[in-house]
């Protein structure tokens, strides 16, 4: 066993309170932390980090992983795949049964049940959409649907369910929601209307009362079946909403963000806010990013200020 080595008080005043390198193994600090790391929760770049990190976060990643892979499966590849539990199979419009994707091995391993999975939803680091589809149970997994965030629904025609709908039909529901993300929705509002991806045959809609996604548009059908008369709305065989004609502003009951510093942003066809411009995507100027242009910046500002201070006193004496 290697011997204690004492420290002089003294020894460790004269370094600001922290123990010297061991004399025993050297370059280990003595406070259980390495050198790129400080007890702040500040990483040698700068970065926050977090000795365990949070669950609702780590589900999160872990649905955002699993999505994406599914997307990437074609038919035949996802038949196969499934029986060895790789993929998770997603419908025509990018949607996954959260029933299906809480038998996945990766999510067993976590032991996530559905209100795991709402909670992630719920998560700042959440990439992906979760929805309940009408009339259905709430506390049942098999009532919910998962699809990842900013992925251009499937360009293969929807399969149509029934008639198209009218002001007078029984199953009519109350809004028909369009979903997107930070990024595109300014690219929406700037052309003044909801449009079909280029080779797409429609644009998909969800005949949901609650969404988690990042952006919500709302249209009121009956209203819109008032207004718009030419526009058609009817159901696909997976639950879905969709329609083949442009959507415009005008149509638009409302737009909500998920952000509770965001909320809403158009009613009734006037806008209320924008989206900052850090989430946006590349190019936005929400936040500064600090660098030496920045510090040059503010030593130009502090100099000025400092200009004006002087010239004010001279003024005063």
């Amino acid at each position: 066993m290697a011997a204690a080595v004492l420290i002089p008080l003294s020894t460790i005043n004269q370094n600001g309170g922290i123990l010297p390198a061991s004399a025993l193994t050297q370059h280990v600090p003595r406070h259980g932390r390495s050198r790129g790391m400080s007890m702040k929760g500040k990483s040698a770049k700068g970065r926050s980090y977090s000795i365990v990190e949070d669950s609702d976060v780590t589900v999160a990643k872990a649905i955002s992983f699993l999505l994406k892979r599914a997307a990437k499966a074609d038919e035949t590849e996802a038949e196969s795949a499934d029986e060895e539990n790789d993929y998770l199979v997603a419908d025509a419009e990018g949607w996954v049964s959260v029933a299906d994707l809480l038998q996945h091995p990766n999510m067993t391993e976590l032991r996530v049940d559905i209100e795991g999975v709402q909670q992630a939803a719920a998560s700042i680091r959440a990439r992906f959409t979760l929805r309940q589809k009408s009339n259905t149970d709430a506390e049942r997994a098999d009532s919910y649907q998962v699809r990842q965030n900013g992925k251009r629904t499937s360009l293969q025609a929807p399969v149509l369910e029934g008639t198209p709908l009218t002001k007078n039909s029984d199953n009519l529901p109350e809004y028909a929601v369009y979903e997107t993300t930070y990024q595109a929705y300014p690219l929406i509002l700037a052309f003044g209307s909801i449009k079909r991806a280029d080779g797409a045959t429609h644009s998909p809609f969800s005949a949901v009362n609650t969404t988690d996604a990042e952006v919500s548009i709302w249209v009121h059908l009956r209203t819109a079946m008032e207004q718009a008369p030419e526009i058609t709305w009817q159901f696909t065989t997976t639950g879905g909403l969709v329609t083949s004609e442009e959507v415009p502003k005008s149509l638009w009951k409302k737009v909500v963000g998920r952000r509770q510093d965001i909320g809403l942003l158009l009613e009734d066809g006037e806008v209320r806010k924008e989206v900052p411009g850090y989430l946006r995507g590349k190019g936005g100027k929400g936040k500064a990013k600090k660098g030496k242009g920045m510090l040059r910046q503010e030593g130009q500002e502090g100099r000025v200020a400092s200009e004006s201070s002087d010239s004010n006193n001279e003024e005063e004496i």
